[in-house]
Parts: structure tokens; C-alpha cells; sequence
């Protein structure tokens, strides 16, 4: 192995590229002083790894060696020294023939090494070169002057040259470095134990608190599982209750809607009953105001008839003769009006009598309606009665039957009943409760496991066995809580179902139940998937290889290794399905209680109301009875009036055929015309009398009316705020 060549640029004086080839032919480098001959040396020596600025002639820093500049020249930035060695007897034991060893320093103070053009440290190229005689501090590379301080070196000094020389210094600055080594792993390992020390102290305070947060994740999941449990019970209550709600809102609905119309037709009535008052008010005036004119025209007429009658008078015996005529014509026309008015007294009697029994008619419609609803609301109580009596009756028989275990064999109902044994908890089905929606395939997961035992460990399960053979009562299937162990479904197969829609959960995360139980319900149930339906639980069958059992919402399931079960659901009287029903008739048991008081509370006032309105009808029907007597008593007094005018008649043809000095036609006239509006009067006042009482009965009806309306509008508030709040 030799030099073969040296490449420098910016390196000390030199700032242009130079390359120096030694081919074996020169020996030695001459020239005058200052020309650079040793700053080859120092490149090579640079080269090779030497990191004193002072050896190379340097003042500060590194950045000493770089090309400062001169008068012609600017400084240079970086300085760089390639050597290159001819290694084709492999005298360095690497795989080249040819070898580059390169370095390269900036004026930031970055230095660079290269290997036959790799990038590298300095350490691999003094690795390389050690015992080769070609280090920085080789005896291969004497500068001037230091023959002498080698004569002078000290022992130690001479003898690293004398070890470099005979190739052991490598092994030396190997131990060396070993021993160095091996000291600070001494350190380490002192402060290693130093640190187990102080951690072995730690380990008592940590590993109560490692067993306080185990028991608290263990209570904090227990805890989500009752929260959970909780709000889907919860959720349920509200459920059953928004249902409820719904059912009473549309009958409140219903009522209030009833209550406006009926509002809307009072308002109505009301309205007709004003108008008809108003109109009878004005009608009321006008006839006053004409019985006013008739009175006035009566007594206009009465005074010139007396002057008439005083003008008249003759002899005495002629006037006894014509007084008797003014007294028979007086008397008849007397009479006349009285059958006049009579007639018209009869004609209001009917017309009132009509009246009432149109009145009594519509009356006894409404009744018939409301007798028709008093039956439909018997019938509807009655209905909900016994169908309330019947769920009470069915709830009853549901928590008996719950209580004495369903439709649980023998066997193990002998066991739980049998107070003697110890470490008896309860059957698996007994423990678990779910949502509705669930309950189904909860069924027929735990269907051949419903009824296993759980029991707190091995001992309690034996003994409650050699019961069993003692008492011949039969088997049963025990589950010690200190033997059983969990299951889980795998974490690859876990995460290819939860990116499945048809993935529901496993059903150990669906159910609620005590945490004691936690490793018996996952061992039975933490590896059973709930899906939708058939073709949902197949596909994910397919999907996780059919691994586990699926089972679906409607009760099917898919076995491990892929065989179906399926079919009609055989309803048995598992306490799941017991559950389920019990919470269903509480539920249907709530609502009938509601909708049986809404119905008393409408009966009760349906009856007051018929009660009323019988009262109205016996009312009217005792004033139609007064009427017809009424009637009859002026139909006889008309029939005696009519009589005695006939006679009054005949007396007076026969006064007028005696008496040639009968009474003036002008008196006659005057006579018949003070009658007419006697009459007239006396209708008038008729009708004054028959429109006051109808203007009274109209203004008791209104205020009547008002009052019922101002009780309905106080109900329908009091109904709307204790419904609402």
C-alpha cells in the first residue's frame, strides 16, 4: 500500500485546485523556503484526523487552515484535502483496491469526513488507520524539528510510537476504551440501583393504589352498567308515559274542541237571545206607546158620548126607555169586545203552549242524547272495569308466578327454596333484565342455560348436589362464581363486527344485572352477538367465519359453524318473558286506571246534567198542564160571554122595536167606537202582559246562560291547567 496522490483546494496557501501524484518515481518534495513544502504535511496530517490548531501552525481556530486571501485573491470559504491510497495488496482490511480518505472544514466551524466519497466519522477513519503507521501521530510523518523531541520524549511518550510501530496500539486504545466503558456501566448500574431503591420504596404506596383503581374500574363499569340499565328503564317509563300522554292529549283535544263548540254555540244562542230581547224591548215601546194613543182615543171618545148623552135627553120616560138601549148596546158591545179579547187571550195561551211544546220536544231530544251517552259511558266504565279488574288480577298472577320461579323444573326450585343450603344465589334467568326490544333474543340466548344455578363457589354447588341425590328430587346445572371465567370474542373478529350496520352488540353488554355476577353472564353471554334478522346474523356469520353464535331480534339464531334455528317462538313461562308481560300490564293497568276516572268524572257529569234537564222538562211540562186549564177555563168563559151577547142582542132589537126615539146613530157610533178601543186596549195590555213575561223569561235565560258560560270557560281552565301542569 502507498500514497498515490494528494488533492487540495483552499487550503492554506493553497487557493487554487492542486493535485500531487505520486507514482512511485518521486521521493522527495524541494523548494525554497516559503513555497509551501510543509503545508503538504500539514494537509496529510490534517487529513488523517489532527485536531490541535496549534500542531498545524494555526493561531485560533480551525478555520485557520482555509485560505485567508491575499492582494490579488479573496478569501476562500471552505478548505478541503483529499488523499488517495493504492490498497491493492488489501494492506488496510477493506474491500477496495483504492482508497480515498477526505476532509473538508467551513468558516462556520463544520467539519466534514468522507470515505471513498461516503460521508463518515472521524472515529471509522482512525479505526482504519491504527497500527497501519499512518496516524496523525505516526512515526511515518516527522516535521522539522520534531526528530529531536522524539530523542527527548519520555519514556511512555517513546513507547506509544515503539507500540504504534509494532502494530499493538490498537488493541491497547481498544481496552482502553473497554475499560472506559465498562466504568460507566459500573455508574449506570450504581444508578440503576440507586433508582430500584427509591422505587422499591414506591412499590408498597402504588400497589395499594393499583388495587383502589382496579376496584374503582371495576365499580365504574358497574356503575355505567346500572346507568345504563337506569336509562333504559327510564327511557322505557317515558315511553310508556309519552304514550299515555298522547292518548290523553287527544282527548283532552277532543274535550276542549267539545267545550269551544259548545262555547261557540252558546255564544251563538246568546247572540240570537240579545237580538230577540232588543226586539222585544222595541216592541214593548211600541205598544206602550200605542196603548198610550188608544187610552187617550178611549177617553177623547167617552167625554163626547156623555156630551151626546146630555144633549139627548128629553122627557123622563123617553129617557129611561133610551138609557135602557145605551145600556143593552153597551152591554153588547161590552160583550164583543170580551169575546175579542178573550179570543186573543186564547190565542196567546196556544201560541204559548206551542211554545212549550216545542220547547218540551228539543228538551226531550237532548235528554235522549244524553241518556244515549249516560249508556255508552256505563257501558265504557263497565268495560274498563272489568278489563281493569282483569289486569289486576293478571299482574297479580304474574308476580305470584315470577316469585315461585315460572316454569322452573323441580329440581332447582327445590334448591333456591331450600333455606339450609348456603352459598345459593340464583338462576342466571333470574338475574338478567333488558330493553323490550331485546327481550326476545335474550330469551333464546340463555334458553338452555336459563335455569343453571349460580352459586358462590365449588363447595356450595356440592352440597346442594348431594341434596339433590339425597332427596331423589332430580339434576341441575351449577355455576360456581369462584370457578367460572369470563369470555370474550376476540379483538380481530370484535373489530370486523363493529364496522358491520347489521352488528347490534354482544349480548352481555345489552343486559342489566348485579356485577357480582359479571364473570358468569359473560361466560354464558360474552360471546353470543345480537343482530337484526336472519339475513343480517347469516351475513355476519360469513363474515367472522362462523365463529359465534348470532341470535336476532325476532328470537332465530345462527349456531357456531353456521346451522340456523328458527321458526314460531314457543312463549314458555321463562322469567324474561314473565317480565316483559308484567311491565306491559303495569303499563296497560296505569292507563285503564286513568281512562276509568276520566270516564266516572264524565259520567258523573253527564247524570247532573240529565238530572237538570228532567227537572226543565217536569218544569214545563206542569206549565203546560196550567195552560190547558187556562185554556178550557176561557174557552168556557167565552162559550158564557157568546151566550149572553145573543141575549143582550135580542133585548136591544127589542128596545129599538118599542121606542121610535132610539138612541142617534152618531151615539151608537160613539159607543161602538169607545168598545173597539177598550178592546183595543185591553189587547194591547194582553200583549204588554204576555211580552213582559217573555222578555223576563228571556233576560233570566241570558243571565242563566252567562252563568253556565262563565262555569264552562272556569272548567275549561281548571281542566286545561290540571291537565297541563
Amino acid at each position: 500500500m502507498y500514497l498515490k496522490g494528494i488533492t487540495t483546494s483552499g487550503f492554506k496557501s493553497f487557493a487554487d485546485k492542486l493535485e500531487i501524484k505520486l507514482d512511485g518515481k518521486i521521493t522527495c518534495i524541494v523548494g525554497p523556503n516559503g513555497s509551501g513544502k510543509s503545508n503538504v504535511v500539514d494537509a496529510v496530517r490534517w487529513v488523517l484526523g489532527e485536531q490541535s490548531v496549534k500542531s498545524l501552525r494555526g493561531d485560533g481556530s480551525m478555520t485557520d487552515v482555509i485560505f485567508s486571501g491575499s492582494k490579488s485573491r479573496n478569501p476562500l470559504n471552505v478548505a478541503s484535502v483529499e488523499l488517495v491510497f493504492d490498497n491493492q495488496d488489501h494492506y488496510l482490511n477493506i474491500p477496495y483496491t483504492e482508497i480515498s480518505i477526505k476532509r473538508r472544514v467551513y468558516r462556520s466551524g463544520e467539519n466534514e469526513y468522507y470515505l471513498n466519497g461516503e460521508k463518515c466519522r472521524l472515529k471509522d477513519i482512525t479505526n482504519l488507520l491504527m497500527d497501519t503507521g499512518m496516524g496523525k501521530e505516526s512515526f511515518n510523518i516527522i516535521s522539522q524539528g520534531e526528530v529531536d523531541k522524539i530523542l527527548s520524549n519520555s519514556a511512555y511518550d517513546r513507547r506509544v510510537i515503539f507500540e504504534e510501530a509494532s502494530g499493538i496500539l490498537k488493541y491497547k486504545k481498544r481496552k482502553e476504551e473497554a475499560l472506559r466503558k465498562l466504568d460507566r456501566t459500573h455508574n449506570n448500574l450504581d444508578r440503576v440501583n440507586d433508582i430500584i431503591t427509591e422505587l422499591e420504596m414506591q412499590v408498597g404506596p402504588l400497589k395499594e393504589q393499583s388495587i383502589k383503581a382496579k376496584e374503582y374500574l371495576e365499580n365504574k363499569q358497574g356503575l355505567d352498567k346500572y346507568e345504563v340499565a337506569l336509562l333504559a328503564y327510564d327511557i322505557e317509563n317515558l315511553n310508556n308515559e309519552v304514550e299515555n300522554t298522547k292518548k290523553r292529549k287527544e282527548k283532552v283535544d277532543s274535550d276542549i274542541q267539545t267545550i269551544y263548540n259548545e262555547s261557540s254555540k252558546s255564544d251563538a244562542r246568546n247572540l240570537d237571545s240579545s237580538n230577540k230581547l232588543s226586539k222585544l224591548e222595541n216592541e214593548k215601546q211600541e205598544l206602550n206607546s200605542k196603548l198610550l194613543k188608544v187610552t187617550e182615543e178611549k177617553e177623547k171618545i167617552a167625554s163626547e158620548k156623555e156630551l151626546l148623552k146630555e144633549r139627548s135627553k128629553t122627557t123622563k120616560e123617553e129617557n129611561v126607555i133610551k138609557e135602557e138601549i145605551r145600556v143593552a148596546l153597551e152591554t153588547r158591545e161590552k160583550l164583543s169586545n170580551s169575546i175579542s179579547i178573550i179570543e186573543e187571550d186564547i190565542k196567546v195561551i196556544v201560541n204559548n203552549s206551542t211554545k212549550l211544546d216545542n220547547e218540551s220536544i228539543e228538551i226531550e231530544k237532548e235528554l235522549q242524547s244524553l241518556k244515549l251517552k249516560k249508556n255508552m259511558l256505563n257501558n265504557d266504565y263497565s268495560t274498563h272495569n272489568q278489563e281493569y279488574i282483569s289486569t289486576l288480577h293478571k299482574i297479580d298472577n304474574l308476580k305470584l308466578e315470577i316469585e315461585q320461579n315460572g316454569d322452573m323444573p323441580n329440581s332447582v326450585r327445590n334448591v333456591l327454596n331450600n333455606t339450609s343450603l348456603t352459598g345459593i344465589h340464583n338462576t342466571i334467568g333470574n338475574i338478567l333484565t333488558t330493553e323490550e326490544k331485546y327481550v326476545k333474543a335474550l330469551n333464546t340466548a340463555i334458553a338452555s342455560n336459563k335455569n343453571f344455578i349460580i352459586t358462590k363457589d365449588e363447595d356450595a354447588a356440592k352440597r346442594a348436589i348431594s341434596y339433590l341425590k339425597d332427596s331423589h328430587l332430580g339434576r341441575a346445572t351449577f355455576f360456581p362464581m369462584s370457578v367460572i371465567k369470563e369470555r370474550y370474542i376476540d379483538s380481530e373478529n370484535l373489530n370486523i363486527l363493529r364496522n358491520s350496520e347489521d352488528f347490534l352488540g354482544v349480548m352481555s353488554d345489552l343486559v342489566s344485572y348485579n356485577r357480582e355476577y359479571d364473570s358468569i353472564i359473560k361466560n354464558q353471554l360474552g360471546i353470543v352477538i345480537v343482530s337484526t334478522n336472519m339475513d343480517s346474523a347469516i351475513r355476519l356469520s360469513h363474515m367472522i367465519k362462523a365463529k359465534y353464535k348470532i341470535v336476532t331480534l325476532d328470537g332465530d339464531q345462527v349456531n357456531v359453524g353456521g346451522s340456523l334455528t328458527g321458526g314460531s317462538i314457543y312463549n314458555g313461562k321463562s322469567t324474561v318473558i314473565l317480565k316483559q308481560e308484567l311491565n306491559h300490564l303495569e303499563s296497560k293497568a296505569n292507563l285503564l286506571k286513568l281512562e276509568e276516572e276520566e270516564i266516572s268524572k264524565e259520567l258523573l257529569e253527564n247524570t247532573n246534567i240529565i238530572s237538570k234537564t228532567e227537572e226543565k222538562l217536569f218544569s214545563l211540562s206542569k206549565e203546560k198542564v196550567s195552560l190547558k186549564e187556562l185554556l178550557d177555563t176561557k174557552n168556557s168563559e167565552l162559550n158564557s160571554i157568546k151566550e149572553k151577547l145573543e141575549l143582550t142582542k135580542k133585548e136591544y132589537e127589542s128596545l129599538k122595536t118599542i121606542s121610535n126615539n132610539s138612541v142617534s146613530k152618531k151615539e151608537e157610533e160613539l159607543i161602538k167606537l169607545f168598545h173597539e178601543k177598550e178592546s183595543e186596549k185591553e189587547k194591547i195590555e194582553i200583549k204588554l202582559k204576555s211580552l213582559n213575561k217573555e222578555i223576563s223569561d228571556l233576560k233570566e235565560k241570558i243571565e242563566k246562560d252567562l252563568a253556565d258560560d262563565k262555569l264552562k270557560n272556569s272548567e275549561l281552565r281548571n281542566y286545561v291547567r290540571n291537565t297541563c301542569y
